[in-house]
């Protein structure tokens, strides 16, 4: 292989994994709420797409914002008290209120969990398949994330991640087509380069195939909660669908991708029909 690769990695669920922090700090707000106001809760059935749409809604604003998450709990257990009061007595209303300043630091407390790094940890192999890969002259590395940007700073730090990296771009929101070209250098380097996304979520790859035919995808899906990314199931309940586009290769796990042959794009050995 003569071409230089450009490879854009996404980092959440793909190099390290961040959804189980989201899913535990959801968990916990829930097991908050059934456990201190018990028959008073609506079925989990409704609560959670109203909690969802509430999250939604916000991330139009705030996009992947420490914050975000606290917010809209903070919003649905104000909602869940306002319901409350059409179905207790003023006594027991009362006593729930007086809580309330507890509450909603306790509630705070478990939206900001996602934003705890220290509890990070790099996918198995990860590391490893991106040192041999930064050794080999062929590929240049980037990093396209969506995160909080100030929060990123220490994150980084605390994983390690300049290391590997010749150039990173943090987005706040969905990514799209201009923040590959950003981060790849692309108008630069397109005359001797080709380009591949990889990511877990088919917004880590399609915006980059919108580019040109010189963009290919790696697709290693993990499942999200997020109700502002793909989460359509696949054969396996917990495995999202592969993508279906001859330009993208659907891999089981990260370490996969040193099995690759740029020049085909395909899995060494396993030639495209």
């Amino acid at each position: 292989m003569d071409t230089n690769v450009v490879l854009v990695f996404d980092g959440d669920d793909t190099l390290w994994m961040n959804e189980w922090q989201y899913s535990k700090a959801r968990a916990e707000f829930l097991s908050f709420l059934y456990t201190e106001f018990g028959d008073l809760m609506p079925s989990i059935a409704l609560l959670m797409p109203r909690y969802f749409a509430i999250d939604h809604d916000l991330f139009s604003i705030w996009g992947i914002e420490r914050g975000r998450v606290s917010r809209a709990m903070q919003i649905a257990y104000h909602e869940l008290l306002e319901y409350f009061k059409e179905k207790t007595s003023p006594d027991r209303m009362a006593e729930i209120l007086e809580k309330q300043e507890e509450h909603e630091k306790l509630i705070f407390k478990l939206g900001d969990q996602p934003f705890d790094f220290y509890d990070m940890r790099w996918v198995e192999g990860a590391e490893e398949m991106l040192a041999e890969l930064k050794e080999d002259g062929r590929f240049t590395l980037r990093l396209l994330t969506s995160y909080d940007a100030k929060v990123w700073r220490e994150r980084s730090k605390y994983l390690g991640v300049d290391r590997f990296f010749d150039g990173i771009k943090t987005v706040s929101g969905r990514k799209t087509k201009h923040d590959f070209v950003d981060v790849s250098d692309y108008w630069r380097t397109l005359h001797r380069s080709r380009f591949c996304a990889i990511g877990n979520g088919e917004s880590d790859i399609h915006p980059a195939l919108e580019i040109s035919p010189l963009w290919y995808g790696i697709y290693i899906p993990h499942a999200s909660s997020s109700p502002v990314f793909n989460n359509k199931q696949g054969a396996d309940a917990y495995i999202p669908p592969p993508i279906d586009d001859k330009r993208v290769l659907n891999l089981c796990s990260i370490r996969d991708i040193l099995s690759v042959d740029f020049d085909d794009f395909c899995l060494k050995g396993v030639k495209l029909s």
